[in-house]
């Protein structure tokens, strides 16, 4: 087995920010946490990036097609001005051949979420109508199951306060590593 590991952001793309973290670091760290924790249960990892640089969304794309994943995990946190609005929330593509797979994969990441405390925001599907057109989604979505996650609001006191906590991010990428192989 063979997961894509996509850190969103990078480079001069720093994604959102608040209560001291930026996404793209966020994102490069957890992804490199989940990895470890995938290649300890025998799976093989690429990642679209290893340090803070933007590939572009059509790379990181082809990263993962060129490598012949069997999944695609792309790693982001939300963040708005509503400082109230909290919790996990995974998108999927509602076209190509994976999309079941795709939805399931969501779910079950969202459940160890709210397991960890965060608060389960749903599966949504990435189309025009939601203004989510997610590149990588639609590049991915006819080879492989492919999954978007926001792991929680930086801009949100609690949820920051998790994503803050090494340990929690640590147990975290372990549970997921182990639904992910499962």
């Amino acid at each position: 087995m063979k997961i894509a590991i996509d850190p969103g952001h990078g480079g001069s793309d720093p994604g959102t920010s608040g209560n001291g973290i930026k996404e793209k670091d966020w994102a490069l760290e957890f992804a490199a946490r989940l990895g470890h924790h995938l290649r300890a249960l025998g799976a093989e990892t690429v990642m679209t990036r290893i340090i803070d640089e933007r590939p572009s969304l059509s790379k990181r794309a082809r990263i993962a097609v060129a490598a012949h994943a069997d999944l695609f995990v792309s790693i982001h946190t939300n963040g708005v001005l509503d400082r109230t609005a909290n919790g996990a929330e995974a998108f999927y593509a509602p076209t190509g051949n994976h999309q079941g797979n795709s939805k399931g994969i969501c779910e079950q990441l969202l459940t160890v979420l709210a397991t960890a405390g965060m608060r389960n925001r749903g599966v949504k599907p990435d189309n025009k109508s939601n203004h989510k057109s997610l590149t990588v989604l639609r590049n991915t979505c006819k080879v492989m199951p492919a999954v978007l996650v926001e792991f929680g609001f930086i801009t949100n006191t609690h949820d920051s306060k998790l994503m803050s906590d090494k340990y929690w991010r640590e147990a975290l990428a372990e549970k997921m590593a182990k639904v992910i192989v499962e």
